[in-house]
């Protein structure tokens, strides 16, 4: 098929421009899907960082199909980062359970310091609604480098704990201790103040703010079984299921104890 010169010279001129818009300068379309392919693995890793960090707190073991039911990535996006991430020494895999490095760690430490400092910021610099923290803290814990984490952190005057009574990572990994008891594990009759709110999983967290339970209130437990436990706090009754209930922490003020009989 032969072509005119004009018509060759269109599609020369129109190759260019693609070309152009594509490569130019590390601005063009072809760099920008690169970044941001490498910003989304950096996501990802940072994610399976920070849930194997939450779950060997919890004493919870962690392996690939449980990691891809708890992060919003298909199986084969887990598998790769995994893959580097051992290359880099971040994580190994004892049998099929994966766990962190002592590298891991601390890089996971670095992600939940900006996390619980953002939430910080956002609860007391800004008008954000306290079920917006969590989320917003999410997005921007990828996004803070160490120096800005470190200047945020100062300009918050080194808070030890997050609103949710989280414990802090100072920038050297070391943490403020959190005393207390899980409110499912609290007899009945005691009395105490709520000292910490797990905002994870999210779903749990947010039934807890429905239900208007704030840190720092004081609570009376009434009743405390596998069904349900219910207290008292502010003039109001609570009932919640044991599962939900987990993510509160209480220290207690004062303690039912039972007499035994002695005659």
């Amino acid at each position: 098929m032969n072509y005119s010169p004009t018509y060759a010279l269109l599609i020369f001129l129109g190759l260019s421009i693609v070309t152009y818009l594509l490569f130019r300068s590390r601005k063009g379309w072809f760099w920008v899907i690169k970044n941001n392919l490498k910003t989304n693995e950096k996501t990802v890793i940072e994610d399976v960082l920070k849930q194997l960090y939450h779950s060997e707190n919890s004493g919870k073991e962690v392996n690939v199909n449980s990691l891809t039911n708890a992060l919003n990535f298909n199986n084969s996006i887990i598998v790769e980062v995994i893959k580097k991430m051992i290359i880099n020494e971040l994580v190994v895999f004892d049998g099929d359970v994966l766990k962190l490095t002592n590298s891991g760690r601390d890089y996971a430490l670095r992600i939940v310091r900006v996390h619980r400092l953002w939430e910080k910021y956002l609860a007391e610099k800004t008008g954000f609604d306290k079920i917006e923290w969590h989320e917003r803290a999410e997005k921007m814990e990828h996004k803070l480098s160490y120096e800005e984490t470190n200047l945020l952190a100062t300009q918050l005057g080194n808070p030890k704990y997050d609103p949710h009574g989280d414990p802090i990572p100072t920038k050297l990994g070391k943490m403020a201790n959190v005393y207390g008891e899980f409110l499912p594990s609290i007899t009945v009759g005691s009395v105490g103040k709520i000292v910490h709110i797990e905002d994870e999983p999210d779903i749990i967290y947010k039934q807890i703010l429905a239900e208007n339970i704030h840190i720092g209130s004081q609570i009376r437990v009434v009743e405390n079984n596998k069904q349900r436990v219910v207290f008292y706090a502010e003039g109001e009754e609570f009932k919640l299921a044991p599962i939900i209930a987990a993510n509160i922490t209480v220290a207690i003020l004062e303690k039912k104890t039972l007499l035994k009989k002695t005659w």
